[in-house]
C-alpha cells in the first residue's frame, strides 16, 4: 500500500471525523494523541512503517508541509519546480 491510498476514496471518512472532532472535544484529543489508531478504526489505514501526526489548525494559521527529498534528484531548481507543480494536481492534501 502506498501512503497515498489510505486516504483514496476516504474523503467523506475523513470528513466525518473532522466533524466529529469539532463536536467532542474528548474525540478530538484522542484523534490528535494516537491519531493512527482512531483512523484505523474509522476504515483509514495507513502502512505500520508510517509516523502519523496531525496538527490542528488555527483560525488564520495554514499549515505547509515540505515533502521529503527524493532519492535521486535531477534537474535545476526551474526543472524540479515545473515537475512539483505537475505533480501537486494529484495531491489529494494538496486540493482546495
Amino acid at each position: 500500500m502506498e501512503i497515498n491510498d489510505a486516504f483514496r476514496g476516504k474523503e467523506k471518512q475523513w470528513a466525518k471525523l473532522i466533524a466529529q472532532a469539532w463536536a467532542d472535544e474528548g474525540f478530538k484529543n484522542r484523534l490528535l494523541a494516537d491519531p493512527k489508531s482512531v483512523l484505523k478504526e474509522n476504515g483509514i489505514e495507513f502502512p505500520e512503517h508510517i509516523k502519523l501526526s496531525i496538527a490542528e489548525g488555527k483560525e488564520n494559521e495554514i499549515n505547509l508541509t515540505l515533502p521529503p527529498k527524493p532519492m535521486s534528484v535531477v534537474g535545476n531548481e526551474e526543472i524540479l519546480s515545473e515537475r512539483i507543480a505537475a505533480l501537486h494536481q494529484f495531491c489529494i492534501w494538496c486540493a482546495t
